[in-house]
């Protein structure tokens, strides 16, 4: 099995998918932070980062439950999508409802009542959206690439569109929540309608047992995963509601809020290759199959660094070029932080990674608990930085936390599975985003010029990777394409 080849089409299906997701976030707050201003773009923020953490409560757990199942028993794998919408609609209806009755509450700690009402609604995309990811990784424990990037780009197509026709038309926060409930509930509808699995095979004996207990090994394994998003979700979002919360300014929200939606990007990208790696490792590590799920490791770190790494260094380096041309003079404030931030999700970028294939693994305490500590890590920096450096400390307090634990993940795969990235590859891959970095920081660009001093710096970023022998002149045309 070439491994590499596995690990590059299903990755290049979802990346496609999630580079829509991308376009489409950034098309959403964009227009919203030049339309609405820093201080209404603050507070759209907080409540987009509170639903957000409301829906990591049921966009992994059972869902990641669901395609680690069907990646390793694919001729059930009607019975196990039907089995975890079930127990997806009783969890979500529950967090949704939990969710709904904190509105006063979460309202009161951020200091703002008038958010009570947009919680209360925005409790019913709880709901649609866990539905709708259950279908998503249905369809990623198939290995049916191709379909779950189609599913995704309808849904994270629709999104903006929506969102901002309702704003547009005047229903302001109240047209923007409904949008995001409007685009999960079509997620759902598509999905339903590409997850038509033919029917299982007659079940066998040996076999009936499985599916009979199929439903308390969903939940026990999901638990784990669910209090792991959980913290995954607050690590990504706590320090943008610690910002509002003890600063108590709106457009300091605001600022920080854009540095975000920015700095998230290696992060979301990244997304598509953990996607793609989670159910390849799943069936390697049940089949025992130790060489195997270490070059998956290996391959996986790899791709990742070859185009984390300098991006991050890029808009480390022109961070106020990027504030400039997407935010507009107003949101200059958000420079430095976004600058310091693109580094600490960097880091988290290789942390999902690396916290996947320990889920993966059949591990997902593990991934849990480190969740747990950089979280903690996480409050008790912020709290100590946000008063007195107001939101360049919040930046700082993330992106230590960010690191910690990113170096602890490492450790542990290393120690586990034997394998990482090999010491001479993450040389090369320094040594070729170096100059690059340099000349980013020495050459300013500004306006639309700096899209295409960006390629160049791509191009030759590559061509020193070749050069370096770290990457072939074919891999280098498949990365382009």
């Amino acid at each position: 099995m070439d491994t590499k080849r596995t690990l590059i089409k299903g990755t290049l299906y979802l990346t496609i998918g999630q580079v829509i997701f991308v376009i489409s976030s950034y098309t959403l707050h964009i227009g919203l932070a030049r339309y609405l201003g820093p201080e209404q773009y603050g507070m759209f923020g907080v409540i987009l980062y509170l639903t957000i953490m409301a829906r990591s409560m049921v966009n992994r757990g059972i869902p990641q439950s669901v395609s680690k199942y069907i990646a390793e028993n694919e001729g059930y794998a009607n019975t196990i999508k039907n089995k975890g919408l079930l127990v997806q609609v009783v969890f979500s209806i529950i967090i949704a409802l939990v969710y709904f009755n904190c509105a006063k509450i979460l309202s009161q700690i951020l200091h703002d009542s008038s958010l009570a009402p947009y919680i209360r609604l925005s409790a019913i995309n709880v709901l649609f959206f866990g539905l709708y990811m259950v279908y998503i990784y249905s369809l990623n424990g198939k290995r049916w690439f191709g379909k779950q990037a189609i599913v995704g780009v309808i849904h994270d197509t629709l999104l903006p569109l929506i969102i901002l026709i309702a704003i547009l038309a005047g229903f302001a926060l109240h047209g923007a929540i409904m949008g995001l409930i409007l685009a999960s509930i079509i997620g759902c509808v598509v999905g339903h309608c590409f997850c038509r699995f033919e029917p299982d095979h007659q079940l066998l004996e040996g076999h009936s047992l499985f599916v009979t207990s199929l439903t308390s090994k969903m939940i026990n394994f999901a638990i784990p995963i669910v209090i792991y998003g959980i913290f995954t979700s607050a690590l990504l979002n706590i320090d943008l509601l610690m910002v509002k919360g003890i600063l108590k300014e709106n457009i300091q929200a605001g600022f920080y809020a854009s540095a975000r939606s920015l700095a998230v990007t290696p992060f979301f990208i990244s997304i598509a290759l953990s996607r793609s790696i989670f159910p390849s490792i799943a069936r390697s590590v049940a089949d025992n199959n130790h060489s195997l799920t270490r070059q998956y490791i290996q391959d996986s770190l790899k791709l990742l660094l070859i185009w984390m790494i300098p991006i991050v260094a890029i808009i480390s380096a022109s961070s106020r070029e990027i504030i400039l041309l997407i935010y507009s003079l107003h949101y200059l404030p958000a420079a430095m932080p976004l600058s310091i931030l693109i580094i600490g999700l960097g880091f988290f970028t290789i942390y999902l990674i690396l916290t996947t294939i320990i889920t993966a693994g059949d591990n997902p305490k593990i991934a849990m608990w480190l969740n747990i500590i950089m979280l903690i890590i996480d409050i008790i920096l912020n709290l100590y930085l946000i008063p007195r450096y107001g939101i360049i400390g919040a930046s700082i307090g993330t992106s230590i936390s960010m690191i910690i634990g990113t170096v602890i993940s490492a450790i542990y795969v290393f120690i586990k599975f034997k394998a990482l990235l090999q010491p001479l590859s993450a040389a090369r891959i320094i040594i070729a985003t170096l100059p690059i970095y340099l000349l980013s920081l020495c050459i300013q660009v500004h306006g639309f010029w700096i899209i295409g001093w960006y390629v160049l710096l791509a191009i030759g970023y590559l061509s020193i990777l070749i050069l370096l022998g770290e990457l072939k002149v074919k891999e280098a045309i498949h990365l382009l394409r």
